[in-house]
């Protein structure tokens, strides 16, 4: 996920006492009782901006269980790719995964407006930044809403917005990739190797697939992964040894991603698939192509090909 969350303080509501006609300036009792009400407004805004050092605090410590604690059980939370995860559980779940992938990300928060719509329902706007290896690799605007359940404020509500020049985080779960992978099948053997290029801006992908008799020819390919900053997703272009190519786009999915690819082959036929990554494990994940086709017609599906790290991370 690549928001990070905060809470927000809270605009102390006004009340208005009406003072009976003959009155000139409110009484001192009437200024008395304006109090509690403004006292019971602040104490609201410092529990919120509380809940945010908690969010904080949560979040680089990367414990998923303490985030999901500060959301409505049917909370709705939309990422800047607009994902949209419905309930506490999947928003918890998505933290997991996130932790799980990058455990060296912190978090900080800008609450730049709040205001009070309420005695039990809070709007806030902010930027939020994320923060690996000492520099920032994501930034985003987001709105969120809060509401008091039981006393307690928790988050009901969050959309994340592309900030500008921010790159998108879920790009940096790709860093699984990195590294040497191999998969041997029944007909066919796959290596592949991918590493960082241009300032860790995009992802160098080379593949051989070899043929385990003399009438398989061998193939081989280069792609290239990087962040649109147009479209505000990951996308691919593909080019293969037999002179095709082709552009995918990458959605992250529950456990992996989704590819929608689009191509042609070296005779120009028009090629579609979808391909599906699952990661299994920091050192094996799964991939199959489905929904394929070439030059208007359905081709089977392939299988699954179960790719191991050739050097495990420990």
């Amino acid at each position: 996920m690549k928001y990070a969350l905060s809470s927000c303080g809270l605009i102390i509501a006004m009340m208005v006492v009406a003072a009976p006609a003959q009155e000139k300036k409110p009484a001192a009792p009437r200024r008395e009782q304006a109090k509690p009400a403004k006292a019971d407004a602040s104490a609201d805004e410092q529990a919120i901006r509380a809940t945010a050092d908690v969010f904080v605090k949560a979040f680089n410590s990367g414990d998923a269980q303490a985030l999901g604690a500060l959301w409505t059980a049917d909370a709705d939370y939309t990422d800047e790719n607009g994902q949209v995860y419905h309930g506490r559980a999947a928003i918890e779940k998505e933290y997991t995964s996130l932790f799980k992938a990058h455990s060296d990300m912190t978090l900080k928060i800008d609450v730049q407006s709040v205001r009070v719509l309420n005695p039990t329902t809070a709007l806030e706007d902010g930027r939020t930044a994320i923060v690996a290896q000492g520099q920032t690799i994501s930034q985003a605007r987001y709105t969120a809403v809060h509401v008091k359940e039981n006393g307690k404020w928790l988050l009901s509500a969050v959309r994340d917005m592309p900030d500008a020049g921010s790159a998108d985080a879920t790009f940096l779960a790709l860093d699984f990739f990195v590294g040497e992978w191999v998969a041997h099948g029944d007909t066919v053997s796959v290596k592949t190797s991918c590493k960082w290029a241009v300032g860790k801006k995009f992802l160098l992908r080379t593949f051989v697939v070899s043929g385990h008799d003399k009438d398989t020819p061998e193939r081989s390919g280069l792609q290239v992964i990087g962040f649109d900053p147009a479209s505000r997703q990951i996308r691919s272009w593909t080019f293969d040894s037999s002179g095709g190519h082709g552009q995918g786009l990458w959605t992250p999915v529950d456990g992996g991603w989704a590819i929608e690819s689009q191509g042609v082959l070296a005779d120009g036929t028009p090629t579609a698939s979808t391909d599906l990554v699952e990661r299994v494990n920091d050192n094996i994940l799964g991939w199959q192509s489905v929904n394929r086709m070439a030059g208007g017609q359905q081709l089977p599906n392939t299988e699954q090909v179960v790719l191991e790290r050739v050097e495990p991370r420990s």
